[in-house]
């Protein structure tokens, strides 16, 4: 009786809300044709059928546990075909460990073996679906390679691998190695206005070689340049249809600009807060391109120097990056943008939890939300959406089912958001 009575409920609430959308179509100019929602809100199914609903996230829920190893700095999701994957660089266990969402979590799909697998990039090129790992062994490239020369061991070197989906197994297959030695990165980028083709990959070496620039050539990545600098980290931004590429170091961040062949050393003061990038991400936004540098040499106890750099680049403007704000967090390790329901939010994790940020636009700053508790050295984060519904996938060790003897254990754990719902007359409602 009750269900049925939530059901009647509910469904008279729908009616209202539609009547009401419908009002809102002949007066709101910005209508989504393809969703059939407007700006700020999602399509969310409830008892009585789907409903454009204003939706407000206000954290994040534990919902699952992925096994991995210690050693996870690099994990990515991906749609293929409507199915949604997460590869996870697992560098203790010499894998990539594919998962695919099933109903309503995260199972094992796919494990490639990958010696000391660090970084793991997706990206497609035409209709092709490819994975790009890179495998990094943490050391000095011309000592490993003398080291493993001496002892006739030169094929446990590794180098970067190219793997495509293959359509009739359901699977990744190699497809290409790259000739870059102990690569710690790659990152993928496509631009239609270059001499030299469309899509590019950029391997770099940490602090032991110079960047490879590669560019697709007929059906492999062939090398055509290089970025005589040392880079920990890339990032690349693209602002008034230029792209440049923001390399970091333990020693400095540089900024490159990309001539439709290579990219080229800026010289401009463009005063790069980060000085000691040790992690970064970007986001395109609205005709904005936000940036965020964890800077490792101001990660101590002092809350005046802010080690999370948070800048901007805005289309129709001359200077590369301008400050929206500092944050303070203290032993800072990971920051990730992400966007729900036409709004902006910002990840930031830390050896100590993890903290939720949301982007307003009235005073043009990140808000905080909330902390994620029992969370503790986090290394890698990603951000997917499931069904209208963001999931945040942290790889970081626990303390909440640690044994007697006070030690935590590693895991791969993905959060479910805490969305609240309203409809366009303020009521609001509980999805199914």
């Amino acid at each position: 009786m009750m269900n049925l009575t939530r059901m009647i409920f509910t469904n008279v609430l729908v009616i209202v809300a539609l009547f009401t959308l419908a009002l809102d179509k002949l007066s709101v100019g910005a209508y989504d044709l393809l969703s059939g929602c407007h700006k700020g809100q999602v399509r969310t199914m409830l008892y009585g059928g789907e409903l454009c609903l204003n939706a407000e996230l206000q954290g994040f829920s534990p919902y699952g546990d992925i096994s991995c190893g210690s050693e996870v700095f690099s994990i990515r999701s991906f749609d293929i075909d409507g199915h949604m994957y997460i590869a996870i660089a697992d560098r203790e266990r010499d894998a990539v460990i594919l998962h695919r969402w099933q109903t309503d979590k995260f199972v094992a799909y796919q494990t490639i073996k990958a010696s000391a697998a660090w970084h793991v990039e997706a990206f497609s090129i035409g209709d092709d679906i490819y994975l790009g790992i890179s495998k990094y062994r943490l050391g000095k490239i011309h000592t490993l390679y003398n080291w493993f020369h001496k002892l006739g061991k030169e094929n446990i070197l590794t180098y970067p691998v190219i793997y495509k989906w293959d359509n009739e197994s359901l699977e990744f297959r190699e497809y290409q190695r790259l000739n870059v030695l102990e690569a710690k990165g790659l990152h993928f980028f496509h631009t239609p206005k270059s001499r030299t083709g469309q899509y590019f990959l950029l391997a770099t070496n940490g602090t032991s070689a110079n960047t490879t620039l590669y560019s697709w050539i007929g059906e492999a990545f062939v090398p055509i340049n290089y970025i005589r600098e040392k880079a920990n980290q890339i990032m690349l931004i693209n602002q008034n249809e230029n792209h440049f590429a923001l390399l970091g170091s333990h020693r400095k961040t540089t900024a490159w600009k990309w001539t439709g062949a290579s990219f080229y050393k800026q010289r401009q003061n463009w005063r790069i807060k980060a000085v000691d990038t040790t992690n970064m991400d970007s986001i395109h936004f609205g005709d904005t391109t936000y940036t965020c540098m964890v800077n490792k040499k101001l990660n101590k106890k002092n809350k005046s120097k802010q080690n999370v750099v948070i800048e901007k680049s805005t289309s129709g403007k001359n200077k590369l990056l301008s400050r929206v704000q500092g944050v303070y967090l203290r032993h800072a390790t990971t920051c990730k943008f992400f966007t729900y329901s036409e709004k902006l939010y910002l990840f930031l994790g830390s050896r100590l939890h993890g903290e939720v940020y949301a982007f307003h636009e009235s005073n043009t700053e990140f808000d905080y939300i909330t902390t994620i508790q029992d969370t503790t050295d986090i290394t890698a984060v990603e951000v997917t959406n499931i069904n209208n519904i963001p999931y945040l996938v942290l790889k970081m060790k626990t303390n909440s089912d640690a044994s007697h003897s006070g030690t935590s254990r590693d895991i791969c754990r993905y959060y479910k958001a805490d969305v609240h719902y309203q409809t366009t007359v303020g009521q609001s409602l509980n999805p199914i």
